[in-house]
């Protein structure tokens, strides 16, 4: 398995959870369940975010704050009916709760995408072309 895959997963779990997290401090009607539901809520919502990304393809790649949008508000709602880690509750608080977490993701997704292609500029032979097939 390709390490730099797993570190950016790693990272997006930490990156969502956090994202996650301040949704659940900001707004009173978005709930947290216990840590290890919130820990399996995390995984489902990175899961969903990553298929949801590959169903919408094109538009995503067109990367619009709208694709970007649509993507975390599916991925919060497929986390919600599957996980009893999170629970949003209410129109006001799903608006604010998507763009939230968007906003974690995209800051997220600026910083992963900045210091990767740092360290494929500084280190030779670990760009994309070195990738096996």
């Amino acid at each position: 398995m390709n390490r730099k895959w797993l570190i950016r997963t790693a990272l997006a779990l930490v990156a969502n959870a956090v994202a996650l997290a301040i949704a659940a401090l900001v707004l009173p009607r978005f709930e947290i369940g216990s840590f290890w539901l919130f820990v399996l809520a995390v995984v489902v919502f990175t899961v969903a975010t990553m298929a949801v990304k590959a169903l919408l393809g094109r538009f995503n790649r067109l990367g619009t704050w709208a694709a970007g949008l649509v993507t975390t508000w599916l991925a919060l709602l497929v986390t919600d009916i599957l996980s009893r880690g999170i629970q949003i509750e209410g129109f006001f608080t799903w608006v604010f709760a998507t763009v939230i977490v968007w906003l974690g993701t995209l800051a997220y997704d600026l910083i992963d995408d900045r210091a990767f292609a740092e360290v494929d500029r500084r280190i030779p032979g670990s760009g994309p072309s070195a990738r096996p097939t």
